[in-house]
């Protein structure tokens, strides 16, 4: 995110390392939540639809679907 020059953009950044259950699941979206925040101020980015996306909808919030690990993969 540095590299892309993007990371100025996000508050928190919640890793793999940063949780004990793993996407799908949606811990980790509990170490930034804050309550009474609106779910849309928040975005899940991935590149997999079927861990990525099914964590984001199981919080409820939105999903940016990204190929560019594709790219450089």
């Amino acid at each position: 995110m540095s590299e892309e020059g993007i990371l100025h953009h996000f508050e928190h950044i919640v890793t793999r390392s940063d949780v004990a259950m793993i996407k799908p699941h949606g811990e980790g979206f509990s170490h930034i939540y804050s309550k009474g925040n609106n779910m849309l101020d928040y975005l899940m980015i991935g590149d997999d639809v079927k861990t990525d996306k099914v964590a984001a909808e199981s919080v409820g919030i939105g999903f940016f679907h990204i190929n560019y690990f594709d790219l450089i993969a």
